[in-house]
């Protein structure tokens, strides 16, 4: 950014590299959430030169308690340890059923499932069981009621086929009862660049990071669903 734009007052701000680097911030979390729920990747140890590190998307740690088509190569990642991808199969509409079995697989396996997770289209779904003629089942948008806290996820690509909903859940006996979440090695800052164009600064954003799964089995998913 040169020095006459950070000279030249601007509407609702008194620094224009300041506030460019306020967005820059912004829009790289937008990219890690993304990543850790909007793709489908494997972690990588990278080479140290043209191939970086890579973590784990959290589709590469569910596994134990899943709901997938039954049809076009459907599969779990091979091991619930980040080094597998989901393989997507034909898509199916999203039912209460499904659901239900994923959450009692989790309750099964020792997990007591407490948040739901999913793209916009299925999150709609699941509000229909609280139209009239439904019994009341317990989830609710955006607040604590019932069963499950229902959450929409921004990052979820309608045409994956793979990522319409997962239901996370807490680790029993755990002080803080987090099964897993997104650990900043370092959070996302600001770094000077040296200056090449005379009278301009340059900046760039930093920051590395991780997806944890610390119980693979507290938490589950339904997958290949139709998004539209």
């Amino acid at each position: 950014m040169s020095g006459t734009q950070r000279a030249v007052e601007h509407a609702g701000r008194d620094d224009e590299l300041e506030y460019q680097e306020t967005l820059k911030g912004l829009e790289l979390k937008r990219d890690m959430e993304s990543i850790l729920v909007g793709t489908n990747q494997a972690k990588a140890a990278g080479d140290g030169t043209t191939n970086p590190r890579k973590t784990a998307s959290i589709l590469s740690w569910i596994k134990t308690n899943t709901d997938k088509g039954s049809a076009g190569g459907a599969a779990d990642p091979s091991a619930a340890d980040g080094t597998g991808t989901r393989t997507d199969g034909t898509q199916r509409a999203f039912t209460e059923a499904q659901l239900k079995s994923v959450l009692q697989k989790i309750w099964n396996s020792g997990g007591k499932p407490d948040t739901i997770f999913t793209g916009g289209f299925n999150k709609q779904v699941v509000l229909d069981l609280h139209r009239p003629g439904h019994a009341h089942r317990g989830y609710q948008g955006e607040e604590d009621r019932g069963l499950g806290r229902l959450l929409r996820e921004r990052f979820r690509p309608p045409q994956r086929r793979a990522q319409p909903f997962h239901a996370a859940a807490r680790r029993p006996g755990a002080a803080d009862g987090d099964v897993g979440g997104r650990v900043p090695q370092r959070p996302p800052h600001g770094l000077h660049s040296a200056r090449t164009h005379g009278d301009s600064e340059r900046r760039q954003m930093l920051s590395e990071y991780t997806l944890v799964a610390r119980n693979e089995k507290a938490s589950g998913g339904v997958f290949d669903l139709t998004t539209s």
